[in-house]
């Protein structure tokens, strides 16, 4: 696996308090510890990805997540878009099953996954 493609992960620079780059607040989750937890699950986004290169070789791009992890930790709800219906449904199906630390409260994490072909260089932008 992974060895006809990149994937970048990170967060989206997009505004939102609880993901900024000063120190987490009570209800909010580390920047790191959501980008360890996805990390942790790479195999599964890279078999998302390698299954949609069967039916188009030369898709590539990038798809963005949002979802929301109450605060057990529990993913509750998640929306990819960006790339193939297929590729979104199987990234959301994998981020809706991960598990993140305890927080106090509901929180929404946007989070881009950049699928591209071995050797280009991406950026999660």
């Amino acid at each position: 696996m992974g060895k006809h493609f990149a994937l970048t992960l990170g967060l989206v620079a997009a505004a939102q308090t609880m993901m900024s780059s000063t120190p987490a607040r009570a209800n909010s989750i580390d920047k790191a510890v959501i980008k360890r937890v996805i990390f942790k699950h790479r195999s599964e986004f890279t078999t998302c990805y390698e299954t949609a290169l069967k039916a188009q070789p030369d898709l590539a791009g990038k798809i963005i997540a949002k979802f929301d992890v109450n605060a057990d930790g529990i993913v509750i709800a998640v929306n990819a878009t960006g790339l193939t219906t297929e590729l979104n449904d199987c990234v959301a199906a994998t981020i809706k099953q991960l598990r993140f630390p305890k927080a106090q409260g509901t929180i929404t994490i946007n989070y881009p996954f950049v699928f591209a072909p071995k050797g280009v260089k991406t950026q999660p932008s």
